[in-house]
């Protein structure tokens, strides 16, 4: 959760430093994705594809999406229920339905739940949030 806030303060600052509009950058990349900026110092969306390119051109041939399954593993052996992992990582099984309008799955109620179980798994690995060294 402190990451992500990190990480919305590090944008912000990107697109005022830029001078990109808040909504075409939203139209281009999505309202809080990841982005980089390529060689014209455009905006773009972070893609499953381009990871890919970047882990093989640093010697790290690993697919592009590796670290969900390492997170829905490691949050499912801690104990963090399957639903809440599921319907986080965009999953849904058969009879379930966390994205519709009248699910009765409750994002804010379970968002601390898995808040808990993320901040003892970063601890276990050794990873601590970090604020941008540029929008600090």
């Amino acid at each position: 959760k402190k990451q992500l806030t990190h990480y919305r303060r590090h944008r912000e600052y990107l697109v005022n430093a830029f001078g990109y509009q808040q909504q075409t950058l939203r139209q281009e990349v999505g309202p809080l994705r990841l982005f980089y900026l390529n060689d014209h110092d455009e905006p773009q969306s972070l893609t499953r594809n381009w990871i890919e390119q970047q882990l093989a051109h640093w010697g790290t041939a690993l697919p592009g999406n590796f670290h969900r399954a390492y997170l829905r593993t490691e949050l499912l052996a801690s104990g963090c229920p399957t639903q809440v992992v599921d319907a986080f990582m965009g999953h849904a099984n058969r009879g379930e339905s966390p994205f519709d309008h009248y699910s009765s799955f409750e994002y804010r109620q379970f968002r601390d739940s898995i808040a808990g179980y993320l901040d003892g798994l970063l601890k276990a690995i050794g990873l601590m949030s970090l604020p941008s060294r540029v929008s600090s």
